[in-house]
């Protein structure tokens, strides 16, 4: 169940991320305060948001389960669907080094879960 939960937040966490960048590119955020209260409040953003506010929620569960020294350090495999959200829905490009960098930062993971 305390892993479910950290899956959990994770998927939240990476759908937020997913929901914020499309609507920031949606937006003509500007300096001024109406337009970013505009954004804010424009539905990807504010999506976004919340699913920020449920990734906090479950992660709260998370770390009353799980050490945070081994909880934090999981949270590093969301750059991996990050990396592939960025490719297939905003044309972000793949290069060597982020792979390699992803599978280093995976095998980190592995050794804390350890």
């Amino acid at each position: 169940m305390k892993y479910f939960l950290l899956i959990l937040t994770m998927i939240f966490s990476v759908m937020a991320q997913f929901f914020l960048k499309k609507g920031i590119d949606l937006s003509n955020l500007s300096t001024s305060f109406t337009s970013l209260l505009k954004t804010i409040f424009s539905p990807f953003i504010f999506i976004g948001f919340i699913l920020y506010g449920l990734s906090a929620v479950t992660w709260l569960f998370v770390i009353k389960k799980i050490p945070l020294s081994t909880a934090y350090p999981s949270l590093a495999l969301t750059y991996i669907a990050i990396l592939i959200i960025g490719y297939l829905f905003f044309n972000e490009q793949i290069t060597t080094l982020k792979i390699i960098g992803i599978i280093l930062i995976s095998f980190g993971v592995i050794l804390i879960n350890k």
